[in-house]
């Protein structure tokens, strides 16, 4: 049996993180039996979750195990797109992984760091959760200096955001899925970050 680490849910959320939504998304895909366990980011080989434990392998990061359960256990949640089709989700995938994604870090941690720190450490003492979530915050915001979303106003990340979601629904178009009527590997990219946006109470003007 799979066992399939997550970070714990919150806000009515099946995880905190919508990279473990993703690795859930694959698996249920996969149609292959899994079990999910709720852990902290340091059970994970990289120090992050998710994290897939298959016997005696632990696989870190969700792109290493889209690519475990594929070449191990053989998914095939891409089979029939041509090269063109597996261009095209890359893009998007990357439109919602590497730039919608911080748009929703800047939200948790540096617009409503209140509602993110209620949600995620709630039951450690005042003092202690101070600390920790102080030094997250930090964490969080040299991150998005680096990656660049941070170095812009609140307005305009929001800007950017919207326009994200404009290009993922003139995409997507009547649907349901990426490609039409059959789900791949992209749609289980795609949906966790939107509902991230809509599922949350930090999403403000991108709810």
């Amino acid at each position: 049996m799979l066992t399939l680490l997550i970070l714990p849910p919150t806000w009515g959320m099946r995880s905190a993180s919508s990279f473990s939504w993703k690795a859930e998304a694959l698996l249920t895909l996969s149609g292959l039996p899994y079990t999910t366990c709720a852990a902290m980011p340091f059970k994970g080989p990289m120090g992050k979750l998710p994290a897939l434990i298959d016997g005696d392998r632990v696989i870190g990061d969700r792109a290493l195990i889209q690519r475990h359960l594929e070449q191990v256990h053989g998914a095939r949640f891409d089979e029939g797109l041509s090269a063109r089709d597996l261009a095209e989700a890359e893009a998007y995938r990357r439109l919602a992984e590497e730039w919608l994604y911080f748009i929703v870090l800047h939200l948790r941690w540096i617009e409503r760091p209140e509602l993110t720190r209620d949600a995620f450490f709630g039951a450690i003492p005042r003092p202690l959760r101070g600390m920790i979530v102080g030094k997250l915050q930090r964490d969080v915001r040299r991150a998005l200096q680096g990656q660049g979303i941070g170095r812009h106003t609140s307005a305009d990340i929001h800007r950017f955001g919207i326009e994200a979601i404009a290009a993922l629904d003139a995409r997507i178009g009547a649907g349901p899925f990426f490609f039409g009527d059959r789900l791949r590997s992209v749609d289980a990219a795609l949906y966790p970050q939107v509902l991230a946006l809509a599922d949350a109470p930090h999403g403000g003007p991108l709810r």
